[in-house]
């Protein structure tokens, strides 16, 4: 259980791909609750393939998972967010709790930090002004950035 998760395919509108879109495997680091959650629901699952199978074990299509999940959401009582927006839900969250741009970037199988960066630079508001907050002119907070006046 200590190996991390292989992500060697993906699934797109057009149907599942046995490849990612980069053509790489890659690993995949989770935390500890979530790796505990997925590896239980396989578990519970009818199929050795999926971790959330259709009723006859097959992959879920991506127009099936939009019916689905928002179900899922509001019986786990959790924030409303849409099943395609989750990784860049992750990213943006990610960054405003203080994650790093270079981890994100190795988190999410970029070939480049500036992919993430062009990628998921959407911050919330509330993020941004608290950013912009960082920087104070007031002498009592940052004497060494204070303003000298010239009277």
């Amino acid at each position: 259980h200590d190996a991390l998760p292989i992500l060697s395919r993906s699934q797109d509108r057009h149907g599942l791909k046995e490849t990612t879109k980069s053509k790489k495997s890659r690993n995949v680091p989770m935390n500890k609750i979530l790796r505990e959650t997925l590896l239980k629901q396989r578990d519970q699952s009818k199929s050795l393939d999926y971790v959330f199978p259709q009723k006859n074990g097959e992959a879920f299509s991506m127009h099936l998972g939009d019916r689905i999940f928002p179900k899922a959401i509001k019986k786990a009582g959790v924030k409303k967010v849409q099943l395609r927006h989750l990784r860049s839900t992750f990213a943006s969250n990610s960054v405003m709790n203080g994650g790093d741009i270079f981890s994100l970037s190795k988190l999410l199988g970029h070939h480049s930090v500036q992919v993430t960066e062009q990628r998921y630079a959407d911050l919330h508001p509330s993020y941004l002004q608290k950013e912009a907050e960082v920087v104070s002119f007031s002498s009592e907070s940052s004497p060494h950035l204070a303003l000298v006046s010239s009277e």
